[in-house]
């Protein structure tokens, strides 16, 4: 039953869903209802949610990777790589120990 009604929804022109909207409809959605429509306006439109995000990640990826590039050029390699050495060097218990001995 269900089916047909979704069906039936899915075919109607625009002169029917204004007379059928004419009246205020108050309906309560729950998750898998608003999964269904989006499912279903992707599928109608043509786009595919997947490529979109795996997009976005590797847009993200790449504003990263330049970011940390950048300012490793301000800042100088030479001088990030001192400091993590410093770091490292005086942070007890990481089994990294500067030797003191000369």
């Amino acid at each position: 039953m269900e089916e047909k009604l979704t069906e039936i929804f899915d075919t109607l022109d625009i002169s029917e869903t204004d007379r059928l909207l004419e009246e205020n409809i108050q309906m309560n959605l729950d998750s898998a209802i608003k999964k269904r429509i989006k499912a279903s306006v992707y599928k109608k439109s043509g786009i595919n949610i997947r490529k979109r995000i795996i997009f976005k990640r590797l847009l993200l990826t790449a504003t990263a990777c330049m970011f940390v590039f950048i300012c490793l050029c301000v800042i100088g390699l030479g001088d990030v790589a001192d400091a993590f050495s410093r770091f490292f060097g005086f942070a007890p218990g990481y089994g990294i120990i500067e030797n003191n001995q000369s």
